[in-house]
Formats: structure tokens, C-alpha cells, sequence
């Protein structure tokens, strides 16, 4: 186990100083559009909603960058093993199991996604209340919705993915959440070990993965049933534990090198 903490460490600490910058991107991006989307507003505007805003500013967009960008960098720093420091042949030789290196790799990914869907709440909450404070600083406050934050995630589907109010919903999110973190790193290593036509079975996940949050955001229209969006979700947690149990085989047979 120490050796797997070691490893964790320095493979969250080597990707840190990137992940801080990309927090601090998530941070403050949605804020400024919100800020943005808000300062045209006055006494005789139509004031949407908070979830309107939200959509229109292009917070939404902005999650999508910056994860994707976490992404990219995850696998170009993968790629820099082999390329630039070759540092995968170092680790395959420590004196610890292989798939402590593994796993070390797949949770610092994972800790780094998180944080960023972390930071794009906070900077949701931070770009309510700038929202809140330009309408209340006009007519003595009374366009100002109370408790709109909490109404926009009770309205709002997609804000619902992020921070589901439901077990159905709540067990979904977290299936495609890790089925995605699991899926990139999979498919990773089969291209590395040649394995390329078992990225089949990534990009079926990908389907389903698609598939479960288009019905979430269409819902409640959807003709999905909860059975439906458990029975989809068990598929891609199944998948996940295939992709990890094939992961930790590659590893250990050392084809990856």
C-alpha cells in the first residue's frame, strides 16, 4: 500500500500545477460570462431565469472545454511516458505490483476530474450571486428571485446531471462519470499494447453513455422508465469493471511497455 500512496502521489503532484490552472479557469470563466450575460439588464428588461442564463452565457460550454482540456492533457502526459521520459519503463520496474501504477494513474484522473466539476459548482454559486447583486441594485431589489439557485436545479436537467436530487439520478451520474474516466484510460492502453479492436467496447460505452443523458435531460418528456435508466446504468458499470479487470491484465503481462 505505501508503494501505491507513493505513486499516487507524484502522479497527482505531476499533473497539480496544470489542474490548478484549469480549476482556477473553471473558477472564474462561468462568473465572468454570467457577470457578462447580466450587465445589459435594468428595471425594464425581461428578466430570465437563472438556469436561461446559465444556458445562454455559455457556462455550459465552458465545462465542456475545460473537461475536455483535463482530458487531453490526462492522455498527452500518458503519451510522454513513452515519448518524452519514458518514465513507464521506470515504473513497471519498481519493486511494487503493476497495477499499483495502474490505479495510482486511473484516481489521479479521476481526484482531477472531480475537482473540476467541484470548482464549476462554486463558480456557479459565485455567478448566482453576481447575478443577484446587479438585479438588486435597481428598484430597491424587487426583480430579485428568492431561491433561484435552488429552483434552477430543480428546473434545470442538465444542472440536475451535475447535481443530481435523486438515488436514479444520482446512481446514473456516477455510472457515466466513471464510465467515462474508465473508458479514456482503457482505451489508452489498448492502443499502447495493440490491442486497438477492444476500443470497440469503449466506444459502445460511449453510445449507452450518450444515450442515459440525453434521456436525463429530456426528462421528464422522455419515455424512459426509472427500470430503464437503472438497467442502462448496471450495463456501464459492468463495462467499467471489464475495463478495469482488462486494464490491471495488460499491465501485468506487461504489454503496455
Amino acid at each position: 500500500m505505501k508503494g501505491f500512496y507513493r505513486l499516487l502521489n507524484i502522479q497527482f503532484a505531476s499533473m497539480l500545477p496544470v489542474l490548478l490552472i484549469l480549476t482556477a479557469g473553471m473558477l472564474l470563466t462561468p462568473y465572468m460570462l454570467l457577470q457578462s450575460e447580466v450587465a445589459h439588464l435594468n428595471e425594464t428588461s425581461m428578466h430570465p431565469r437563472f438556469e436561461s442564463l446559465y444556458y445562454t452565457s455559455g457556462c455550459k460550454t465552458a465545462l465542456y472545454v475545460f473537461i475536455a482540456a483535463f482530458c487531453v492533457y490526462f492522455l498527452v502526459k500518458q503519451y510522454n511516458a513513452y515519448w518524452g521520459s519514458k518514465s513507464i519503463y521506470t515504473y513497471l520496474t519498481l519493486p511494487v505490483k503493476r497495477e499499483a501504477y495502474y490505479w495510482s494513474n486511473l484516481l489521479s484522473f479521476i481526484i482531477g476530474l472531480l475537482l473540476l466539476l467541484a470548482a464549476h459548482l462554486v463558480a456557479i454559486r459565485w455567478g448566482y450571486s453576481a447575478v443577484v447583486d446587479h438585479i438588486g441594485s435597481y428598484a430597491d431589489g424587487k426583480f430579485v428571485m428568492h431561491n433561484g439557485l435552488f429552483l434552477a436545479f430543480i428546473r434545470s436537467n442538465f444542472l440536475k446531471l451535475i447535481l443530481p436530487w435523486s438515488i436514479s439520478g444520482w446512481f446514473a451520474s456516477i455510472s457515466v462519470f466513471l464510465t467515462a474516466a474508465i473508458g479514456l484510460y482503457y482505451a489508452f492502453l489498448c492502443e499502447r499494447s495493440r490491442r486497438h479492436w477492444f476500443i470497440i467496447f469503449v466506444f459502445a460505452a460511449g453510445l449507452i453513455m450518450r444515450h442515459i443523458v440525453n434521456a436525463q435531460i429530456s426528462a421528464p418528456s422522455s419515455d424512459w422508465t426509472i427500470a430503464k435508466l437503472y438497467t442502462y446504468s448496471i450495463i456501464l458499470l459492468i463495462m467499467s469493471g471489464f475495463f478495469v479487470w482488462h486494464s490491471i491484465r495488460l499491465i501485468r503481462k506487461g504489454v503496455i511497455s
